[in-house]
């Protein structure tokens, strides 16, 4: 076999693998467009390139009213300032590395959940998103049967997948689309992991 990182890692000399995990709560009014998870790339000459971005929503409470939602991941650029309101930093756990500390700046709404979701940042999304997690929310909740627990891998890295390669001040966003009613309760899980490489 040939001595090579899998694709696409050949793009550039690994400088460090990393893993982050985050959880939170979806709340009553939780409004439309709100910002739920942002990554982004804060060095300027490291490549961050997603390999794993896996999102999973589990409805916990009633709605008010059964509904359609979807949680949506947006490629960001201009990407200079992450969000400063209702966030908390997420810590990434390092698989292999020669840096000290990765240079993603990765920030999560708080776990108790927000209504307006993430603010305060300087960011664009692009036009569309990049991938949907379509979830159904229940007025009120089965008692006879388990929950059901929605997942989207929106990025699985593998051998005849073209990467995402995310420059200085891009990212990714997840987001959510409707606004909710005066009852919700939901949880969001996020699996992310990446690699940041020096070019070659």
């Amino acid at each position: 076999m040939p001595d090579f990182p899998p694709f696409p890692l050949h793009y550039g000399s690994v400088a460090g693998q990393y893993r982050a995990t985050w959880r939170a709560a979806i709340v009553a009014t939780q409004a439309a467009g709100s910002r739920l998870f942002t990554v982004r790339n804060k060095h300027a000459t490291y490549m961050h390139v997603p390999l794993q971005l896996n999102v999973k929503v589990l409805q916990t409470g009633a709605f008010t009213a059964a509904i359609e939602d979807s949680f949506d991941a947006y490629k960001l650029t201009a990407f200079s300032v992450s969000d400063t309101v209702n966030q908390v930093a997420v810590p990434a756990s390092k698989k292999i590395t020669t840096l000290p500390v990765s240079n993603a700046e990765i920030v999560g709404v708080t776990a108790a959940g927000a209504a307006a979701g993430m603010t305060g940042g300087t960011l664009t999304p692009d036009a569309g998103p990049l991938g949907s997690l379509p979830a159904w929310f229940l007025a009120a909740l089965p008692t006879t049967q388990l929950a059901d627990v929605r997942v989207d891998p929106f990025i699985e890295m593998g051998q005849n997948a073209g990467p995402f390669i995310l420059a200085q001040n891009e990212g990714l966003a997840i987001v959510n689309r409707v606004l909710l009613g005066a009852a919700a309760g939901a949880s969001i899980y996020i699996d992310y992991s990446w690699a940041e490489l020096e070019e070659q």
